[in-house]
């Protein structure tokens, strides 16, 4: 069975940063879902490169890029508390 719970790790306005804990499943990569109203992104973690993007904005995905190189390792961290296997 597989299960995803999601940690939201980031809050500014509408714009919500989430990382995933997976349960029956296993991530490989750390990566990050965006959120803000109906667009959706997800980037890679190590690298800060947009893996998806579904509705942002060019000058808004550099803003949420500014966000996550801010605040990478404290996202890696959480990422690996989740995801990787003690």
């Amino acid at each position: 069975m597989y299960n995803a719970y999601m940690t939201t790790v980031f809050r500014r306005g509408r714009l919500k940063i989430s990382i995933y804990r997976e349960d029956g499943g296993q991530h490989h990569l750390a990566h990050c879902h965006v959120y803000l109203l109906d667009a959706e992104a997800i980037f890679d973690l190590k690298t800060l490169e947009c893996l998806a993007n579904s509705g942002f904005h060019r000058k808004t995905l550099k803003q949420v890029r500014e966000i996550l190189s801010d605040y990478q390792i404290e996202f890696l961290d959480i990422w690996r508390s989740l995801n990787e296997e003690e």
